[in-house]
């Protein structure tokens, strides 16, 4: 489980579109509780390990889910290591749903930049071989 993996929209460059909605990199104002981000207080969201587990919805289509313009991206977990800022909050083991949150407590403007920081150590995933 040392991917994250997240279903974004592509800018014309190929890298994460960067913004404050659910199909960019960043968080939206209900994705964080309250004024500052923190531990426990909310961020970005994430599916941990496996993309196949991501909800079908926000799956792109090209990884047999229903979403027609968004990509899969992935972060190597160490990148939150190097990101100093940035932690994995806990893991729901029944979904391998996650969130990227603040190590501590910030303004929920200084956690956006530090998250649209991490923008060029996403990769883009490559789609599964479907065959002819």
């Amino acid at each position: 489980m040392n991917t994250l993996y997240r279903a974004m929209l592509p800018a014309e460059d190929g890298a994460p579109m960067v913004g404050d909605s659910r199909n960019q990199l960043g968080v939206r104002p209900s994705d964080v509780k309250g004024a500052n981000a923190g531990p426990g207080q909310g961020g970005l969201s994430v599916t941990v390990g496996d993309y196949r587990r991501m909800m079908a919805p926000l799956r792109p289509k090209a990884f047999g889910g229903l979403h027609p313009e968004t990509v899969l991206y992935e972060l190597p977990r160490t990148a939150l290591d190097a990101a100093s800022k940035l932690q994995l909050g806990p893991i729901d083991t029944r979904t391998y749903h996650a969130v990227i949150e603040a190590r501590e407590a910030c303004p929920v403007p200084e956690f956006q930049a530090v998250l649209q920081a991490t923008r060029p150590s996403w990769s883009r995933t490559e789609p599964p071989d479907r065959g002819p």
